[in-house]
């Protein structure tokens, strides 16, 4: 027996919920609940975006009101089973500008939401920002996860590095998710040791949050049927003292021209990248470049990186939040020749052939990363992210349908028309002995 693409189906099967104040979502948790608010992010200064990621972490890591961290941290753990905060930046799926998000989350069981409920607009709302060696502990922190992260996932920063000049949410991916981030986090931590610097960054931190925080979220609730109208009373009742509407969002930065880049460390590997402008998610070549990128990585990038290159991982990523389209590679012994590999890979999709059964493996991989199922409260959670976001069945289901739907012309198509192999741009973290041995003359930042 073979799956064939008429045996997929036309939709996702998801989460629905019902709309409201908050949204309601049954789902079958074991107990658990889930409350969960989005803001829209507003309009930012250069200063107030790079603490944009500081000032998601700190959300239920301080102490609130009258209760200092200690005590704070003991009732948290104490009624519920976490609480978090984090940003959501990507391309408006039309391509008019960004969907730009902070969400927060508290979860536990049922029998103690009446607790942990209104804890979430107090962790947003009442964040207490005096207790500097608390701050300086969750710089640290953060400093620390984003220097493993280098080795760990230095194929995703070389790629947000080369798409930082393209403009829009891939700039400030890089920024706020990547290299630019640690360069941030370095300096940042190197200059709150002095007492004045670190109240500085507290009160700017606190400001920051409370500019998000004052508006108005979307909130949700998720849990069995019966707790639903229960849990939105708490959650009403929770966030009734909200303030004004929603102001103008984040505005998207400019597109600059940037040359190829090496980030450099004490290495012997390299993560290498070389990404491409690509439309937005709503656009019709959109899911084509999905086929087009998982093509590239089953036929070109994985046999010549991983297995003739020796190289730990290769393959290409159609990146609909950035609006672009990235070829990496991971844990690389070469840099130049993997370069030259990746051109060849966009040569080979300009020549697509007709093969059928390889289109299909390609489209098939691309449904199954779509389709993967979450756990019931997960798909809930997504659901409701993804419709703040616009970014929900009525995009899904139609981009299923043309990437169901792609061919080997089609596929040429895309490829000439946005992946010119003596394009791009370039970025990689690698060593210094590697640009030596490469004659490659790249700007470099050293890590």
């Amino acid at each position: 027996p073979d799956l064939e693409l008429a045996d997929v189906p036309a939709r996702r099967r998801g989460a629905e919920g019902r709309p409201g104040a908050p949204w309601r979502f049954a789902a079958g948790t074991n107990g658990i609940v889930h409350h969960l608010a989005a803001f829209p992010l507003p309009a930012l200064d250069d200063d107030e975006l790079d603490l944009l990621p500081l000032a998601a972490q700190v959300v239920g890591q301080l102490g609130a009101g009258a209760l200092g961290y200690t005590a704070q941290a003991a009732r948290l753990n104490a009624c519920c089973g976490g609480l978090s905060a984090w940003i959501d930046i990507g391309a408006a799926p039309a391509g008019e500008g960004l969907e730009s998000w902070l969400f927060a989350e508290v979860k536990g069981l049922g029998a103690r939401a009446g607790e942990f409920v209104p804890l979430l607009p107090e962790a947003l709302r009442a964040a207490r920002f005096d207790e500097h060696d608390r701050l300086r502990e969750l710089v640290d922190q953060a400093l620390q996860s984003a220097q493993e992260r280098v080795t760990r996932g230095g194929h995703q920063l070389a790629a947000r590095a080369a798409v930082r000049g393209l403009g829009g949410a891939g700039a400030i991916a890089h920024r706020v998710h990547g290299l630019g981030r640690l360069a941030w986090l370095k300096r940042t931590a190197a200059a709150i040791g002095d007492g004045a610097a670190c109240a500085a960054l507290a009160d700017r931190l606190q400001r920051l949050l409370a500019r998000i925080a004052g508006q108005a979220p979307a909130t949700a609730v998720i849990g069995e049927d019966q707790r639903l109208d229960a849990l939105a009373a708490l959650a009403g009742t929770a966030w009734k003292a909200a303030a004004g509407d929603a102001r103008p969002g984040l505005a998207a930065p400019a597109p600059c021209a940037i040359g190829p880049t090496a980030f450099t460390t004490a290495t012997q590997v390299s993560y290498a990248a070389l990404a491409f402008r690509a439309p937005p998610m709503g656009h019709p070549d959109s899911p084509l470049l999905a086929v087009a990128a998982r093509l590239a990585s089953n036929q070109v990038l994985h046999p010549r990186l991983r297995e003739k290159g020796g190289a730990y991982g290769g393959s290409a990523s159609y990146l609909g939040a950035a609006c672009a389209f990235a070829c990496t590679s991971y844990r690389d012994p070469r840099l130049a020749a993997t370069l030259e590999d990746m051109r060849f890979a966009l040569r080979w999709l300009a020549e697509c052939p007709d093969d059928a059964r390889m289109l299909k493996e390609a489209v098939l991989g691309v449904i199954a990363g779509l389709d993967s199922p979450g756990s019931p409260a997960g798909e809930c959670r997504s659901r409701f992210i993804a419709d703040r976001k616009r970014a929900g069945p009525e995009l899904i289901d139609p981009w299923r349908a043309r990437a169901l739907a792609a061919d080997a012309a089609g596929i040429r198509r895309v490829a000439a028309a946005w992946l010119p192999a003596d394009g791009g741009t370039i970025a990689a973290i690698t060593g210094d002995a590697a640009l030596e041995r490469d004659r490659l003359g790249w700007a470099r930042e050293r890590l």
